[in-house]
């Protein structure tokens, strides 16, 4: 005799419905990996030129330098992820590698041995990446809206 099949009420989420709704919902926005660099870059370079010039207008400015390489390190990995979110959506794995080196020497200058050559070309191949990736993603949805003939007469 077969068992009965527990009961769940109709609005019960299950781990099928999770996965379905995670296959449906659409990727980040071409500009999300852009956006997160920015972000970076200025939680970096942007709070560091904050701290150099607050003195001079007599303010000063405590950090916690944790919380600082912790909310640099969170926007490289978000913008990662933007990366590799092309290469669900078909738009290829060339991007991420340069965008993995990148974000992996921003990471090591942040939380191993800090060195400022070492996070600047982090950041330079993550910029490098994220712009290529970006790219990449217009070439697709031209192509994909057949305005990539309009482009060329």
């Amino acid at each position: 005799m077969p068992r009965p099949a527990r009961w769940r009420p109709a609005s019960a989420p299950t781990p099928s419905r999770w996965a379905c709704a995670a296959a449906r919902r659409r990727p980040p926005g071409p500009g999300a990996g852009l956006t997160a660099l920015i972000l970076a870059l200025l939680s970096c370079y942007g709070t560091l030129a904050l701290v150099a010039l607050l003195p001079l207008l007599g303010l000063g400015l405590a950090l916690d330098d944790g919380l600082w390489a912790g909310t640099i390190a969170l926007f490289v990995l978000l913008s990662l992820a933007a990366l590799a979110a092309g290469l669900r959506h078909r738009v290829g794995l060339l991007p991420l590698l340069p965008g993995a080196a990148g974000g992996g020497l921003v990471l090591y200058a942040l939380l191993v041995d800090y060195h400022a050559l070492v996070e600047l070309a982090g950041f330079v191949l993550l910029g490098a990446a994220v712009l290529w990736d970006l790219r990449r993603r217009r070439r697709q949805e031209a192509r994909v809206l057949g305005l990539e003939a309009q482009h060329h007469g």
